[in-house]
């Protein structure tokens, strides 16, 4: 092996290890339980009744996050493995799907974007995934499976950059169906194809998206109404619960208090309308972002601003969701270090955000901010100064970049 390919892999054998140490420690520690519970049902379920499973039971997840985690549990209980609820082994069963996930992107953005700088240049930024706090809070410790999400989603990104509009936007359409929430990257992905490739490539690349789509949706479609795929895979019962202005969320419904009606009214409109308006307004402005920079750093700008406008303005919103602009932000940081005070906030608030819910682990001191509402009035604060900075730090780029093609 030479010592070009030596000095190539061995920073990555070292983050692989770094991203692995911490999560297989904590893994198998109770994070949320509500929401362990909830997966680990649905995993056996997804075994008991296969393709029937939205017929037969109340779920909020669509096919391709059954497949996964049916699909694993299978693998497990072939080998052997103890599938009993609330016991060790099917938690950090569970809680791999999202290791995994994290390692997935940790060997994306490496391949993609750390493979082709210097070692020290590796291990730093590859750091910033490996050792991620939020990606660590909302996988390994709390047991949520965001990053297999994210995962198709920043490939999705990857793709579009380097003029692959058809892997763009079928690796969307699955993200997806892991979780709705990707369904904010996918008009801002279809944006950025039409600027790379134009429109005749990218009308076909929507079209084999949704022949992907509508491939892995048949399995559960065959048999039931049209509605079934609102009803049960994106609207499932359970949303009845959760007509909140803000769920333990940093951002601005917060202020008002959490689990506040989202149907109360300011100005005439009520909350919802209002989160709406402002949300929708973000949404347009990150695509106005996106349209003036066609750099590779514009898409993860224009994400990051677009689920953190979302995060930060529109109700019903959960904690957690921080998770989304806080690692595309952190890989906007990677191809702009001028983001990095911004990308700092993220991260911190990010993890506050969360250890504010479940409080792992257990860090006195902060309970005692929480009671007091110090830390949830200064994480609003924060996430609103990121937001300020992150548009700020999108647009400046962008007329310098516009300014430098001119002359």
């Amino acid at each position: 092996m030479s010592n070009t390919r030596q000095a190539t892999i061995w920073p990555l054998f070292v983050l692989v290890v770094l991203a692995l140490a911490p999560r297989l420690a904590v893994a198998p520690k109770q994070g949320h339980r509500g929401d362990e519970v909830a997966n680990e049902q649905f995993s056996l379920d997804m075994l008991r009744y296969g393709f029937d499973f939205y017929r037969q039971t109340d779920s909020c997840y669509p096919p391709v996050m059954l497949y996964l985690m049916g699909g694993a549990s299978a693998i497990w209980s072939a080998l052997g493995g103890d599938l009993t609820p609330g016991g060790v082994p099917f938690r950090v069963l569970i809680k791999l799907l999202a290791i995994l996930g994290d390692l997935g992107i940790l060997l994306v953005i490496y391949f993609a974007l750390l493979r082709a700088m210097s070692v020290r240049q590796q291990l730093l930024y590859g750091c910033l995934i490996a050792l991620n706090p939020v990606l660590i809070y909302d996988g390994a410790i709390w047991g949520q499976l965001e990053s297999l999400v994210l995962l198709p989603v920043i490939g999705a990104v990857i793709a579009c950059q380097r003029k692959q509009p058809i892997v763009s936007l079928s690796l969307a359409a699955l993200a997806i169906l892991i979780k709705p929430h990707a369904a904010v990257a996918l008009p801002l992905l279809a944006l950025a194809c039409y600027q790379k490739c134009g429109l005749r490539r990218t009308v076909v690349a929507a079209v084999v998206a949704a022949i992907a789509f509508a491939v892995l949706v048949a399995p559960f479609q065959v048999g039931s109404p049209p509605s079934m795929l609102v009803t049960n895979m994106l609207g499932h019962k359970g949303d009845l619960n959760v007509q909140y202005s803000s769920l333990n969320a940093f951002n601005i419904w917060g202020l008002g208090g959490f689990f506040e009606s989202q149907y109360q009214k300011i100005a005439g409109l009520t909350y919802l309308t209002w989160g709406l308006i402002l949300g929708g307004l973000s949404y347009l402005w990150a695509c106005f972002v996106q349209w003036r920079n066609r750099e590779p750093e514009g898409l993860w700008a224009s994400l990051t601003l677009a689920y953190l406008g979302i995060f930060l303005f529109m109700t019903m919103m959960h904690e957690r969701y921080i998770f989304y602009p806080a690692i595309l932000g952190t890989i906007w940081l990677i191809v702009d270090i001028r983001v990095l005070w911004s990308w700092l906030i993220l991260i911190v608030v990010g993890t506050l955000n969360m250890h504010y819910r479940i409080r792992i682990p257990n860090w006195g001191f902060l309970h005692q901010l929480q009671d007091s509402h110090i830390l949830l009035h200064t994480g609003v604060v924060l996430t609103m100064a990121a937001y300020a900075m992150l548009s700020r730090a999108a647009i400046v780029g962008s007329l310098a970049r516009s300014k430098k093609v001119e002359d």
